[in-house]
């Protein structure tokens, strides 16, 4: 069964790289995407997505109140946020299953959603 996933920043290069990316994977449907946190919970609501990837710098909001807004919509939906390496010892606090450092290679990002499924890698 393919993996529902969002695709959640402010940045447009980063949402269509992130698309793009899992496009390619056949064990992926791409729900949507959102530059805002409205946009994004209300995607979640309607789509209840298996992972949710979010900038942390998504343009209204701030990671921490968001990764506990979309858990209460589908407590068993996945998170990877993409932040600086300064932010990563924050991520965890947030209650986000994974983090990435922002210009990380795509194998590393697809590596780190196989391993949250515990998928093989295609």
């Amino acid at each position: 069964m393919k993996k529902k996933i969002i695709i959640a920043s402010h940045d447009d290069r980063l949402r269509q790289a992130l698309e793009f990316l899992f496009a390619a994977e056949s064990d992926v449907q791409i729900s949507g995407s959102s530059s805002n946190l409205k946009g994004l919970l209300a995607l979640t609501q309607a789509t209840l997505p298996d992972l949710v990837l979010l900038d942390w710098d998504l343009s209204d909001s701030s990671a921490p109140g968001v990764v506990a807004d979309l858990k209460q919509i589908n407590p068993a939906m996945k998170t990877i946020v993409f932040c600086t390496l300064a932010m990563a010892p924050k991520i965890q606090a947030t209650g986000a299953d994974e983090f990435i450092t922002k210009g990380s290679q795509p194998d590393a990002i697809l590596k780190k959603f196989h391993s949250l499924f515990q998928l093989s890698a295609a």
